[in-house]
């Protein structure tokens, strides 16, 4: 990714270095990454949340919370236009996991109570 020019402003290659990266002995590498990932496509839920496998990992459990809230409001614009019977639910769910998860570690139950 060092060599590659523009490789930190394509999503198709963050999001496939985090998910390698999240496998690694080292995800912590994938920080800068994931944080240039969680903005690069603001309407696409799933990619505001891939870097939050980095950030549990690494222990960043209140980006954890935050960015899976904000993918929730990405995924719901996507829900309203093509509604909720679809595959992409699984990633809807997905989402509010995580957030439930990183609330918990938190210590936060309002947060985590209005995810589940």
């Amino acid at each position: 990714m060092r060599e590659t020019p523009g490789a930190m402003d394509h999503p198709g290659i963050l999001h496939l270095y985090v998910h390698l990266m999240e496998m690694s002995p080292f995800p912590e590498l994938a920080l800068t990454a994931g944080d240039r990932l969680r903005d690069i496509v603001p309407d696409s839920g799933h990619l505001i949340h891939m870097p939050t496998h980095i950030d549990i990992l690494c222990g960043y459990y209140r980006d954890a919370l935050l960015y899976n809230q904000k993918a929730s409001v990405a995924d719901r614009k996507f829900m309203d236009r093509d509604g909720a019977m679809n595959f992409y639910t699984a990633y809807r769910i997905h989402n509010y996991h995580f957030a439930v998860y990183g609330a918990m570690f938190l210590g936060q139950y309002e947060p985590a109570l209005t995810a589940a």
